[in-house]
């Protein structure tokens, strides 16, 4: 199943404590052995910002991920969703006046698997890469889910 490769090539950060947000199928946090759900409010900030991997300004995010309503909506959706994350106990996000980020240390499968897939095609395996069976990876659902029109804007891609 892919869940077991997933948590094959996480399982060595697990092991240190540190933040993994999962993003193959339903979005969760595991941190310190507790696992968080995420509120259906939150899920498409927390995974706007997570594809990212970087900082992203607040006006962006609120007018990518609410772009049907005014300005003042949308920034108040995005308060409405981060304020729902701190609600669950999900503190995996930098949030300032102007931008928000995945915190130092968060870990997301997603990078883990673009990361190991890139050592693989590249030729520089670690220790354990090529002992990793990869198969299901096809049924790895990304966003699972989210139908919405919105959810196609949240990859830079378009993908």
């Amino acid at each position: 199943m892919s869940i077991d490769f997933v948590d094959s090539l996480i399982a060595s950060h697990q092991a240190r404590n540190v933040p993994v947000l999962r993003l193959f199928g339903r979005p969760v946090v595991i941190c310190e052995g507790s696992r968080y759900v995420v509120p259906e409010g939150s899920k498409r900030l927390l995974v706007f910002v997570a594809l990212r991997h970087r900082r992203v300004d607040r006006r962006d995010a609120a007018g990518s991920l609410w772009p049907d309503g005014t300005d003042n909506r949308a920034a108040g959706n995005l308060r409405s969703a981060l304020w729902r994350l701190n609600r669950a106990h999900i503190d995996v996000l930098r949030v300032d006046r102007q931008s928000i980020a995945l915190r130092d240390g968060v870990l997301t499968d997603v990078h883990v698997v673009m990361s190991w897939a890139a050592r693989v095609i590249a030729g520089d395996c670690r220790a354990g890469d090529l002992h990793v069976t990869p198969y299901g990876l096809d049924a790895m659902e990304l966003l699972s889910g989210c139908y919405d029109a919105a959810a196609m804007r949240l990859y830079p891609g378009g993908h």
